[in-house]
């Protein structure tokens, strides 16, 4: 049995559509929106500061696409204290991490009409943590790879995309996770880097409709709009990856079962 890059698909995108789905785009926009507004007032208060010390000219600052920063960026949303602003800015942080747990347990399982508690908390403190400490090094991995010519890169991406998943499902820890991953993936590499390109040209296709649709509208009601379109992307890659990593698990324990009987058969042989 070979991966099924439709299957993966079509429950990922029937999950997102689900109650549970929906309530988790409006939870990542929600977090989301309060994140962006808390990170724009931290900057805007720091900007400000460093104009009035002189130690920044107005017409150096180049706010990128931040609509929150606007003309003026020395003027905050909500004009919270810098180390206030700061404090909220990582807790929202913190909480969508929180968020992205739990819907990955979610999807991961077969609850469908409600979330439970448990997966917002269960040894949520010890899942962040791995997530810190693997992502950092996932992402140095997948760096030198991609600066190795580019295809050890690709190679490495696929083989350990999945490490999240044992450690917020299983308790694992990354390396655990990264193992997991390295053998649920191997001979399904290719169809599985196909399910990415496809995830990927989804998700740029979705958030540039957003972003060309929320620029009408006023800074906040623009990041909110966006958030919207981004929450919905992100919560269907999230559904889909859970759905393709089950997938995979079961794909090995056909196979580790069929390894076992064959052996089995075997050894009655003799």
């Amino acid at each position: 049995m070979s991966f099924q890059i439709g299957e993966a698909l079509s429950e990922g995108f029937d999950r997102v559509t689900e109650r549970n789905g929906l309530l988790f785009v409006g939870l990542f926009v929600a977090v989301s929106v309060v994140t962006s507004v808390l990170a724009a007032d931290f900057f805007s208060a720091v900007i400000a500061d460093l104009v009035e010390s002189g130690d920044l000219d107005p017409a150096d600052l180049d706010t990128g696409a931040n609509p929150l920063l606007g003309d003026d960026p020395t003027e905050q949303v909500i004009g919270l204290p810098a180390s206030v602003a700061l404090f909220g800015a990582v807790l929202g942080f913190l909480a969508q991490a929180s968020v992205s747990i739990a819907a990955a347990r979610t999807f991961a399982s077969d609850e469908t009409g409600e979330i439970p508690r448990e997966h917002f908390t269960r040894k949520l403190v010890w899942s962040l943590v791995n997530i810190v400490v693997g992502g950092f090094l996932f992402a140095i991995a997948v760096g030198i790879g991609f600066v190795l010519l580019f295809v050890p890169g690709i190679f490495l991406l696929v083989s350990l995309y999945f490490w999240v998943f044992p450690v917020v499902l299983d308790d694992e820890s990354f390396i655990g996770g990264f193992a997991k991953s390295w053998t649920l993936t191997s001979g399904n590499r290719l169809p599985l880097f196909f399910l990415g390109v496809i995830a990927v040209v989804l998700s740029f296709v979705v958030n540039t409709v957003g972003s060309v649709f929320s620029a009408a509208f006023p800074p906040l009601a623009e990041v909110a709009v966006s958030a919207v379109f981004s929450g919905a992307v992100f919560v269907f890659v999230v559904a889909t990856a859970a759905r393709a990593y089950r997938q995979l698990e079961r794909e090995r324990s056909i196979e580790t079962g069929a390894a076992s009987g064959a052996e089995t058969e075997s050894d009655t042989m003799f």
